[in-house]
């Protein structure tokens, strides 16, 4: 651990030189010479003037950025290699210490929105008709569509390829698209529940009244149902959020129209936007996008056909920003780049994108109020420290730093920071922390407030998770964990030490089709070779589930008022044996493995043990160890998926020892 400690220090040691500018938004001018006392105004501006050095010039420059709101509404701030430093000099770009330096994707439209008239074509539809103000989108250029690294994400895979969080106020709350249910006050979101399925298109809606509801408080009325028709015939661009056909995937469809002369009414949905998985009855959903359901403050509507976008906005004095740039900030082909002290708002994509880069450093900075991912960063030697990543659509921020197939390592890192209200768009498979990628640390942070994971780790080698914080994370969603990985018997070296886990569970309306499933550390589906010590569990539904996999530590950890430490199984024997049997079809767990050559450097120098997996019973969950751990008002230690179950440690060849009830 000390180790890891002053490899943190050393990594905060640059040779400062190169050229110094001063920027200010109020006060400068791009004729100036950039001193303290005669700032240039613009970025753009001090971005040529590094640009016409050479690089042993530029290496070690510092631009210092004054207090105020740089706008970038067409194109993103954008470096590239021309912008790039020298390794231990940095070109360093940061605002000025206590001061406000915001660079920004959005329009400040606080003075743009007027009152709606009773003459306004939709006064009449609208709720709250004196309480809403509208703004005219027209002389603003439509958003393009999301394409690149951002659009292989899941936040944009449905067919919507829309982004849903436009305005924002001043703090980068954003405004919530129209919507039945609300959202509660405490802040969970709320669900309709599909009545009768008529087809995998289509489904009855209950209504009040009609004895045809499950129990649920959030039913609308007929009335309802025939406002939002109407809005469809206006052309408006209504959507349904909804879980389909699993209470762990979501997805956002249009609507064709809602038959109203069904008892009760039927939604159908639009072909080119089908749900995720199949239709299933009592399933979750939501309405977005009607102009009838703009009832409360926070929330806004966008009418496409007149492109005025309404919004009820609070009696406060807070600014408001119009989303207008898809990206705030990108890092292309550069390397040396370190960002300071400054906030990055308002992108209807990412906030941040970093791609194919190098020694990337961004500090003490907030990225925070972004319609997709508040932040991707792709390449190796990259540094996140004190920073924010929050209200974000999708996840806080993506790391994909190291190669798998070749084990390179990427010796990132993300630390000391606080990741928080992801999935404000998407809501599953949007954690805090998506992670791909070798050599990696993750280290002092705090995840909180997200409906799925704190973290979600794929293809990864070699991570650790040292003295984290995870809470209420894995809010809405069944199946999922704090920590989450699945489907591989490779991604071995994974180490979780000293993490805590607290408020790890289910928050509002029940899941309707399948029990509670969150845990703090979730190894799904055959997930193998995590070793996980001296962790702390505090109310988490399940501390540790291992889902049919092998080789993993689980050692010196405390787990205090759960429903259960551990969940073991050995799925691999039963249904999922097609995985895991080399005699099988499409065995994916045999394929991935036989991928890497494990019989051959680099894999048999680095993990020897995987060129005999196929040797030694695959499909049992074999090597685990569960030992030396704590557990209070826990009802039992360990289970095979339900308790009082007790794993067959014996015939898995895995084992328990000295774990003890004290509390």
């Amino acid at each position: 651990m000390q180790f890891l400690l002053t490899l943190l220090c050393c990594l905060y040691i640059v040779s400062v030189s190169g050229m110094v500018l001063y920027v200010s938004e109020t006060a400068g001018d791009d004729s100036n010479s950039g001193t303290e006392a005669k700032p240039i105004k613009t970025l753009t501006e001090a971005q040529l003037r590094l640009r016409s050095l050479k690089p042993g010039e530029r290496a070690g420059s510092q631009v210092i950025i004054r207090q105020g709101v740089y706008s970038f509404t067409r194109q993103p701030l954008s470096f590239n290699q021309s912008d790039s430093g020298l390794p231990g000099q940095p070109v360093i770009w940061m605002g000025a210490p206590g001061e406000n330096v915001q660079i920004s994707s959005g329009l400040n439209v606080t003075g743009l929105f007027t009152p709606v008239l009773a003459s306004d074509p939709r006064y009449f539809e609208l709720p709250l008709p004196v309480m809403t103000s509208r703004l005219d989108l027209s002389n603003y250029a439509p958003i393009p569509p999301i394409t690149g690294l951002e659009a292989l994400t899941t936040c944009f895979a449905d067919n919507t390829q829309t982004p849903f969080l436009r305005l924002y106020s001043s703090d980068a709350t954003p405004f919530m698209l129209s919507r039945f249910p609300n959202i509660l006050e405490n802040s969970t979101w709320a669900f309709m529940n599909l009545g009768n399925v008529t087809s995998n298109s289509s489904f009855e809606i209950p209504t009040t009244g009609d004895g045809s509801a499950q129990s649920n408080e959030f039913l609308p009325t007929r009335t309802q149902v025939s406002k939002w028709a109407t809005g469809i015939d206006k052309g408006d661009d209504v959507r349904l959020h909804g879980y389909w056909g699993f209470d762990w995937a979501d997805n956002h469809v249009s609507v064709s129209r809602f038959n109203l002369t069904s008892d009760p009414p039927v939604a159908l949905i639009n072909p080119s936007t089908p749900p995720v998985y199949p239709l299933k009855r009592n399933a979750r959903w939501l309405i977005l996008g009607a102009i009838s359901e703009l009832d409360v403050v926070g929330e806004y509507f966008i009418d496409p056909v007149k492109d005025v976008l309404y919004a009820v906005l609070s009696n406060s004095s807070s600014s408001y920003f119009l989303s207008l740039g898809l990206r705030t900030v990108t890092i292309t082909n550069a390397s040396d780049i370190t960002l300071s002290n400054l906030k990055i708002n308002y992108a209807t994509a990412n906030g941040l994108l970093v791609v194919n880069s190098t020694r990337i450093s961004v500090i003490n900075s907030s990225i925070a109020g972004h319609g997709g991912s508040c932040a991707m960063f792709q390449g190796v030697q990259l540094r996140i420290d004190g920073s924010e990543f929050g209200q974000c659509g999708c996840a806080g921020l993506h790391l994909l730093s190291g190669t798998q197939a070749t084990l390179s390592q990427g010796n990132s890192t993300v630390s000391n920071s606080h990741v928080h209200s992801m999935g404000l768009f998407k809501r599953m498979y949007q954690p805090g922390l998506a992670l791909s990628g070798v050599g990696n640390m993750i280290i002092n942070n705090v995840f909180e407030n997200g409906p799925h994971s704190g973290v979600l780790t794929t293809a990864g080698n070699d991570n650790q998770y040292l003295n984290n914080t995870f809470d209420h994370v894995c809010m809405e969603s069944g199946d999922s964990g704090a920590i989450y990985s699945g489907r591989s018997w490779i991604d071995r070296g994974n180490k979780v030490y000293f993490n805590t886990f607290q408020h790890v569970h289910h928050f509002g309306q029940p899941l309707p089709l399948q029990k509670p499933n969150s845990n703090g550390v979730h190894l799904d589906d055959q997930m193998s070779g995590f070793d996980i010590q001296h962790n702390s569990f505090l109310e988490v539904e399940t501390g540790v589930r291992i889902g049919g996999g092998r080789d993993n530590i689980v050692k010196f950890n405390t787990f205090m008022n759960c429903t259960s430490a551990v969940e073991f199984d050995a799925r691999g024997l039963t249904w999922q044996k097609d995985s895991c049997d080399p005699t099988a079809a499409n065995p994916k767990l045999v394929d991935t493995l036989k991928a890497v050559h494990p019989s051959l450097p680099p894999w048999s120098e680095h993990y020897p043990y995987l060129q005999r997996l196929l040797d030694n019973e695959p499909c049992t969950p074999v090597g685990n160890v569960l030992a030396n751990n704590i557990y209070c008002e826990t009802p039992d230690f360990a289970c095979d998926k339900t308790c009082p179950n007790v794993p067959d440690y014996h015939d898995w060849n895995s084992s328990a020892s000295n774990n003890t009830r004290k509390c």
